[in-house]
């Protein structure tokens, strides 16, 4: 439903707005309902990226979560719930010592863009076998 207001906002100063009983956020959306997705694209964040493939590893590693924009949240384990803005906020890489799954969502802080789709990885720890010592098989079998 339309409001009643200005058409054009006065200029108070440097970083001020003038109170006219609504928010920031029901302006945004106001733009957003009339110029709508072909002039802005897509609303909806970026997934996150990880920096690893999700594949096997077998030493210890490091993954790092990106997002072109917002704030990077994850959950981890080995049947972690969806992340949300009460997940880990992501700061630092990550450090992958055994088998998990990681998923991750990127948030606008400022609440105005939808949040992201969950991006999920599997990293499996994998052991990997000695090489074969040809010289003590045959020594063993003598």
């Amino acid at each position: 439903p339309p409001r009643d207001r200005p058409r054009r906002l006065p200029h108070t100063g440097a970083g001020t707005l003038p109170t006219y009983g609504i928010s920031v956020q029901e302006i945004a959306e106001d733009i957003w309902d009339v110029l709508g997705d072909e002039y802005f694209g897509d609303p909806t964040l970026q997934a996150p990226t990880f920096s690893l493939a999700n594949r096997p590893f077998d030493v210890d590693k490091s993954i790092v979560l990106t997002a072109p924009s917002g704030a990077v949240y994850y959950e981890i384990g080995a049947t972690p719930d969806d992340p949300d803005e009460t997940s880990t906020l992501y700061t630092a890489p990550i450090a992958l010592t055994t088998s998990t799954v990681i998923k991750a969502i990127a948030i606008d802080p400022d609440e105005i863009l939808p949040s992201s789709d969950v991006s999920t990885y599997t990293f499996t720890r994998v052991a990997i076998a000695p090489p074969f010592n040809f010289t003590a098989a045959a020594r063993a079998e003598s």
